[in-house]
This record gives structure tokens, sequence and C-alpha cells, in this order.
């Protein structure tokens, strides 16, 4: 931000924006008015990119699984594939799933872990593809109008 300035009262003020996260880097000792204001913004982009993941971590370190049997289902629940076929056919997918959790487990990309990661399907994968696509569509009008006119 642009340096303090002595107002009319004789008081220091101070200019611009107010970056807490530059704040916290300076009183921990960083001399940050070294670094180019690229680098400055760069590294409040790291911060505000990764400071929710740690909190979010720290906090799921700290706190414990209440309750095992409800968070198994739930998660039992989660890995049951939706058909589209109506949701008699659904509830029928999600007792047959609760009869045999294990086999819910085959999606998982870290099966013994507590990592809920699913494996790509051939579904999973069209799907990705035709958003990535469409983007690009988006994007490539965008930039022929701008073009055209």
């Amino acid at each position: 931000s642009k340096q303090p300035v002595i107002n009319a009262e004789g008081n220091l003020e101070a200019r611009g924006y107010f970056f807490p996260e530059l704040m916290l880097l300076k009183s921990l000792g960083f001399e940050l008015n070294k670094y180019p204001y690229a680098l400055n913004e760069t590294i409040r982009l790291m911060i505000r990119l990764f400071f929710p993941f740690i909190l979010l971590i720290i906090v799921s370190l700290m706190t414990k699984n209440r309750d095992k049997l409800i968070s198994d289902l739930f998660f039992i629940k989660m890995r049951t594939r939706v058909r589209g076929l109506g949701p008699d056919v659904d509830k029928e997918d999600i007792q047959a799933s609760l009869k045999n959790p294990e086999k819910t487990k085959e999606i998982l990309l870290f099966p013994d872990s507590h990592w809920e990661i699913y494996k790509w399907n051939k579904q999973d994968t069209v799907g990705f593809l035709i958003s990535v696509f469409i983007v690009f569509v988006v994007i490539g009008s965008l930039f022929a109008v701008v073009k055209i006119f």
C-alpha cells in the first residue's frame, strides 16, 4: 500500500488498503519492503489459498469423531452411485450397500485410509471432458466476439 502521510491535524495517516496477511508476515520479521510488489502479491495469494485448508486440517485433527456408526452410514450412502431410475431404485441400492458396506469401498482411491476420494469411471471422465469443452466454447465465443467488434 501507499506510504503514510501526516494529515492537517499533524497525525500520521495511512493510505491504501490494509492487508492483514502481510502485516502478520511483517510482525514475524519479514522485511516486505525489500521484495518487489509482485512477490508480495504472490505471497498474499498463497496465504489466502492455503490458509483455509491449513485451518481445516488443524480443526479436523483437534476434534474427534463423535459417532463412528453415523459417519459410516453417511459415507456408505455417499458412495452409492445414483443411477437416475427413481427414488425407489435408489432406496434399494442404498439398502444393498448397507448390507454389504465393504463393496462400497471398491470405488475409493485409498480404501484403507480416511480419505473419501473416489476413482473416476467412464461417466466421470466424459462429464469432465464435456465441461472442459463447454468452457473452451464459451471462452472461444467471447474471444471471437471481441475480435469481431
